[in-house]
């Protein structure tokens, strides 16, 4: 029996959960500096603040977005290593010279 291939699987799996991971840090970061604004009140740099929020929860968003897609592409490289395990079977199975049962 032929075994797939999870090299690629393998990769998108670690870059879906090194986004993952980079996404939940961003997150915390935004929950501290959301804290610090409620702390500085209407001091001027609570709009830099404001905006520091703003900026990293987008880049969250982003983070969260490539980790999503490096989840959907493991899931089609797991589907294609399956797939190319079992068409070698099938060539394998099927190559001159192989006498088929019967």
């Amino acid at each position: 029996m032929t075994s797939p291939d999870w090299s690629e699987t393998d990769a998108f799996r670690d870059e879906h959960e090194r986004l993952r991971a980079a996404a939940d840090h961003v997150a915390r970061a935004v929950a501290e500096l959301t804290h610090a604004l409620s702390q500085v009140g209407d001091h001027a740099s609570a709009v830099a603040l404001g905006e520091s929020i703003e900026s990293l929860q987008l880049t969250q968003a982003q983070l969260a977005a490539a980790a999503e897609r490096a989840y959907s592409m493991g899931q089609l490289a797991a589907r294609r290593a399956r797939h190319a395990a079992f068409q070698r079977q099938v060539d394998q199975a099927t190559a001159p010279g192989n006498d088929a049962p019967g």
